[in-house]
């Protein structure tokens, strides 16, 4: 278990290498460009410049360009077209077309000049592409189910809402206006009486024959 003291000195540690190495990001496919001079205050003439170097590295990389002016030599074990030099004369400027995850590493440049050496590095991160398409496409036809499945029940909710609102007496008087037939009413008191004859005398059981 670490203690005060170490812990203190570890966070330091990590904010200066955080400080001292810039972390670049890129979705797969951008391109990137790293320039040797990144936040320096010194002007370099052409004549300064002895020697560039670059350098990548990860956990299955260890990519090296080395560029001497005086012997006018190159010694490089770049072979992916897609990493080139803005100038191959003078190396200040590193890029990378179609960047892909297997660029990811930390990249140093280094320059030896007759003053001295100037050095920069970079922590890159390449990213994979998401489509998110897929994922909106279930997601719209999700919503798209549970809209209609909103509707169906609403509409089961609201006829058993009618239909239970209504008392047994409701029902059942509903039930007799619906089977009540009309029964036609005439001016004339002697039709009326006949009509109501007639009624009766249907209804009764018919004679028996023996």
């Amino acid at each position: 278990m670490l203690r005060g003291p170490p812990c203190i000195a570890t966070a330091l540690y990590l904010l200066l290498i955080t400080d001292l190495v810039p972390a670049s990001s890129v979705l797969a496919g951008g391109t990137v460009t790293l320039h040797c001079q990144e936040g320096s205050n010194r002007t370099l003439n052409r004549d300064d410049i002895i020697q560039i170097n670059w350098r990548k590295e990860n956990d299955v990389q260890h990519l090296i360009h080395a560029f001497t002016k005086t012997l006018n030599a190159t010694a490089s074990n770049l072979t992916d077209g897609r990493i080139s030099f803005l100038s191959p004369e003078q190396p200040l400027t590193l890029r990378i077309t179609d960047a892909q995850p297997s660029d990811s590493g930390n990249y140093t440049c280094a320059i030896t000049t007759t003053e001295g050496l100037i050095t920069n590095s970079w922590m890159l991160h390449v990213s994979e592409v998401t489509t998110p398409s897929a994922a909106i496409y279930v997601s719209s036809s999700v919503a798209g189910v549970a809209v209609l499945l909103m509707i169906i029940f609403g509409i089961i909710y609201y006829i058993t809402r009618s239909t239970s609102s209504k008392t047994p007496c409701q029902i059942h008087q509903t039930i007799q206006e619906t089977n009540q037939v009309e029964e036609p009413v005439y001016d004339n008191p002697v039709e009326n009486y006949a009509l109501r004859f007639n009624t009766l005398y249907d209804s009764m059981p018919a004679p028996q024959v023996r």
